[in-house]
């Protein structure tokens, strides 16, 4: 007698959903459940905290221990970051998470800010942060205005990163650069940026304070009516005496260490800022006062070099880099000597001569 066929059963029948591993210390069976939902709604509506337009919460947590949640599947999925990103954007994570900057404690602002600068590198996050939107039941926020009282009032390290990292990604581009440059007149922004260029103990913090500063530099729509206006408020900040505190930090700091990458790039942009403000005559006479020129001739002669021939002689990308510093370095040079500025073809020309400079021979 034939033996009755079994019907096949659908492969996503037969596995069906397959259920969670058993959660990890410091997670309950429902937290578990919640951090592991595909649809992250829920746990943004978490970072507001209590609040009676929360319909979806089956039960509450922290507003902290959200944005750590939501902070975590960004930078543990790299492969879904940019989904991950756009997925929390599309559900209104930037106006809950900047909402939460008035109310998260002292001690905790490093988690929400954290959040926000991993965000911040995408689009439609910066137009989001621009926005300020009102989130229910707090008071209207001004996000940069909020952004920069914060980092004015922080001795966080990481909350300077954070925030650094997040206005410089926003005025990389030209989309927003004018609404920074208004917020920073008014807020004090340029002296709280200036104060982390200069007294930070992070590296990071310092160079992305710098290089946000330049970017403000930049043209708008191919305009440059703002620099004149930008530039000044940055010489009256001390600008000129802080990037070439800089510039001899930095040089001492890339002749004695063996790798310090963070070193070169604060030179490079430090000396890219000077360069920037001698188009003022006033920081001109400045710089002469302070020494510049012996400084500048010294890093050149004895920074730069030793950093080529000792710390980075078998890392391509790393002797690049310290090529495009010691070219930075030569700049600033030739704008202080110069009775002129730069053009911006004169620029150019002389950023070209990175790609020819002979480094300096192997120790040894």
């Amino acid at each position: 007698m034939a033996k009755k066929k079994k019907k096949s059963k659908n492969k996503d029948e037969e596995d069906g959903p397959k259920p969670l591993p058993k959660p990890p210390p410091g997670f309950t069976e429902d937290e578990w459940v919640l951090y592991n939902n595909p649809d992250l709604t829920e746990l943004v509506q978490h970072l507001r905290g209590p609040c009676p337009q929360s319909t979806l919460a089956k039960f509450v947590i922290s507003p902290v221990k959200a944005a750590e949640w939501l902070w975590d599947k960004i930078l543990s999925r790299p492969k879904q970051r940019a989904e991950t990103i756009a997925m929390m954007v599309s559900i209104g994570v930037i106006p809950q998470a900047i909402a939460a900057l008035r109310t998260f404690p002292k001690d905790k602002k490093a988690v929400i800010t954290g959040l926000v600068c991993s965000i911040s590198s995408d689009l439609e996050a910066q137009d989001a942060i621009i926005a300020s939107e009102t989130v229910a039941p707090h008071p209207p926020t001004n996000s940069i205005e909020l952004l920069l009282k914060v980092l004015r009032n922080t001795e966080s390290t990481a909350v300077e990163t954070s925030i650094t990292t997040t206005i410089a990604n926003i005025t990389f581009g030209d989309r927003h650069r004018q609404r920074i440059i208004n917020e920073m007149g008014k807020n004090g922004g340029y002296q709280t940026f200036m104060n982390v260029y200069a007294t930070s103990v992070s590296a990071t913090a310092r160079a992305y304070a710098v290089e946000a500063m330049l970017f403000l530099l930049g043209p708008i729509k191919e305009s440059f009516a703002h620099v004149p206006r930008v530039r000044r408020a940055l010489i009256e900040c001390e600008a000129v005496e802080a990037a070439l505190l800089r510039l001899e930090r930095g040089g001492r700091e890339c002749s004695s260490s063996s790798a310090n990458k963070d070193a070169d790039r604060l030179m490079r942009a430090s000396a890219t800022l000077l360069s920037e403000l001698m188009a003022d005559d006033s920081a001109k006479q400045q710089a002469l006062a302070l020494g510049a020129v012996g400084l500048l001739a010294k890093t050149l002669a004895e920074g730069a070099h030793k950093m080529l021939g000792a710390a980075v002689w078998n890392d391509d990308r790393g002797l690049q880099a310290s090529l495009l510093t010691k070219a930075a370095v030569a700049k600033a040079v030739f704008a202080l000597a110069l009775p002129k500025a730069f053009t911006d073809d004169e620029i150019d020309e002389i950023s070209d001569l990175a790609h020819y400079a002979r480094p300096a021979p192997p120790p040894g």
